[in-house]
């Protein structure tokens, strides 16, 4: 009799478990969404982690109260062979850790960004957070050679995310760290759940920082670190890219971070810096340009925040037709297991002729579309369910000539069902019954030999 009431209070366990657990699923990962973002579309735009220092994080103020995932944009070693090391994430309220993660990763090349998914944290799976509250991501790593150190790719036009610019040893930088934040809003007891609609988290990689990012200008020349020298500039078209591209020869000193890159449209005068690339980088292609312009280029090396003297002034003059511009405000409408729905702010140009449209999984095509000039939005079908997808748009003219890519990164939504805690749910769920089905057993087979006595 002892045996049969453990059975039965085991079952009843299982089941009751498994309940909790099937109610939890329904309200966490059926809503999974990306909550804050953004993405490079550039990969010369980077920041170096060394070693263990630099106190480099991206701060994020959340519209959700559960945090379940991070997605960062990191590479390494310029080399062929890649580089191979840990990165470590740490999610903090200030300066207390409220989550950690490591990953190990091998032969991973800065010319091959990849996406670093930190879930399953140490702490546990998912975190509990304030909405409206502003926490940050930093980044570290374990290499010790100068050639392995990790890279985390920096938004080149800037991201809305609340006006929330990356930092560097507690002071505000110029760029915003590639990133995504992800998971749920979980509502208190006696909450109206459909009281409050989600706030749209949709980045517009597109809007101008203007007014609260600082642009950084030519700064005091620092002796001790030898300039770059022999800059030249030439317009060229290649592979669907224009540009003016840069080439210089490198700064003797062998302890630069890298190089920064000025532009202006004045040679004189008022040059500002249009990027900030690393040391084993010795050109760059500038696609911010117009028709029939003549730009000015200076480079200095820098380490830290000392820079070098400039380099020799580049010269390079636009011909009249270069293409069109960079389609803008490429952004995500909706989502969903199936599909992304797409939308940008139609081209200016009088000769525009179109726009192509491409998008990938893991850099393989699933589909591509050649798109009128009217068109304004487009609507990807028959995606796979959790993916990750980048969606490449190209406006090009009646001259067969194209613009500079803008990119976008979306994942599709989680399949109903397909979480950790259902699937426990549905095992548990499982046990709880086979268990009261061998109660049920035991009962009728002791039923009888109780009737044979």
């Amino acid at each position: 009799m002892r045996n049969i009431k453990t059975l039965l209070y085991f079952a009843l366990g299982f089941m009751m478990v498994g309940t909790l657990f099937l109610v939890v699923g329904n309200t966490s990962a059926e809503t999974h969404t990306q909550d804050k973002a953004c993405f490079n579309t550039n990969t010369g735009y980077f920041e170096i982690l060394k070693r263990n220092g630099d106190e480099y994080y991206q701060p994020f103020t959340p519209t959700q109260n559960r945090l379940d995932q991070v997605v960062v944009k990191l590479a390494s070693n310029p080399t062929d062979d890649g580089g191979s090391g840990t990165a470590y994430m740490w999610i903090r309220d200030g300066e207390e850790v409220i989550a950690q993660k490591t990953i190990d990763y091998v032969d991973l090349k800065s010319s091959s960004p990849q996406y670093f998914y930190f879930n399953n944290w140490n702490e546990g799976n998912v975190i509990e957070i304030t909405p409206g509250h502003t926490y940050n991501i930093r980044m570290g790593t374990n290499q010790l050679d100068g050639l392995n150190w990790l890279y985390w790719y920096t938004a080149d036009t800037g991201c809305e995310n609340d006006g929330n610019v990356a930092y560097r040893d507690g002071n505000p930088t110029e760029y915003y760290m590639d990133f995504q934040t992800w998971g749920w809003t979980v509502s208190e007891q006696g909450e109206d759940e459909g009281s409050t609609p989600a706030e749209d988290s949709t980045v517009d990689q597109s809007s101008s920082t203007t007014d609260t990012t600082p642009v950084e200008t030519l700064g005091e020349e620092d002796s001790s670190i030898a300039k770059p020298s022999n800059l030249s500039g030439e317009y060229t078209e290649l592979d669907n890219k224009r540009g003016i591209n840069l080439t210089w020869k490198a700064s003797s000193a062998d302890n630069i971070d890298g190089y920064k890159i000025f532009k202006s449209e004045d040679k004189s005068k008022n040059y500002k810096k249009i990027a900030q690339i690393g040391n084993n980088y010795l050109e760059y292609l500038d696609e911010d340009i117009e028709a029939s312009t003549t730009y000015y280029y200076i480079v200095r090396a820098y380490l830290g925040s000392s820079q070098s003297a400039s380099s020799n002034i580049a010269t390079a003059t636009t011909p009249e037709d270069v293409g069109p511009n960079r389609p803008q405000s490429l952004r995500v409408l909706d989502f969903g297991e199936e599909y992304i729905e797409i939308a940008w702010t139609k081209n200016s140009e009088e000769n525009l002729a179109g726009y192509s449209l491409i998008i990938t999984d893991n850099k393989d095509l699933i589909s591509s579309a050649e798109l009128s000039k009217d068109d304004q939005t487009y609507k990807f079908k028959d995606l796979d369910a959790g993916t990750i997808y980048t969606i490449t748009l190209i406006a090009k003219n009646d001259s067969d000539k194209f613009s500079p890519s803008a990119s976008i990164v979306q994942t599709t939504a989680l399949e109903d069902g397909s979480s950790y805690a259902l699937t426990t749910a549905v095992i548990l769920l499982g046990l709880g019954g086979v268990g009261l089905l061998l109660l049920l057993i035991l009962l009728i087979l002791k039923r009888r030999r109780e009737e044979q006595a």
